[in-house]
């Protein structure tokens, strides 16, 4: 698989939660949305807080520092102070893993 990096399986991030994930030295927010799995940059575009340590709800990360709020299927900002939206990176699955392009 071309420039996909294998980042977990299917059984370790149940429909509803996120984890990060470390692909090629970058941190990435591995979320399992109703079990459709989506990747973002993990880092908040406000002030570099840690979304991973925030909160989701459905399809939307609250970061933990400010709470601005990012839609994980297009990285778009729903809620400031951000404005910029975060990263978005293709995901597949192949049988029970989770694969992440950059």
């Amino acid at each position: 698989m071309d420039n996909y990096f294998k980042v977990a399986s299917i059984q370790t991030l149940a429909p509803g939660a996120m984890k990060l994930v470390q692909v090629q030295g970058k941190s990435v927010l591995l979320v399992n949305v109703a079990g459709s799995f989506h990747a973002v940059n993990e880092v908040c575009t406000h002030r570099g807080c840690h979304l991973s340590k925030g909160t989701l709800a459905g399809q939307l990360v609250t970061c933990p520092c400010h709470d601005a709020k990012f839609d994980v299927t297009t990285g778009a900002v729903t809620s400031g102070p951000a404005t910029t939206s975060v990263a978005v990176y293709p995901v597949k699955v192949e049988g029970n893993q989770v694969w992440v392009a950059l």
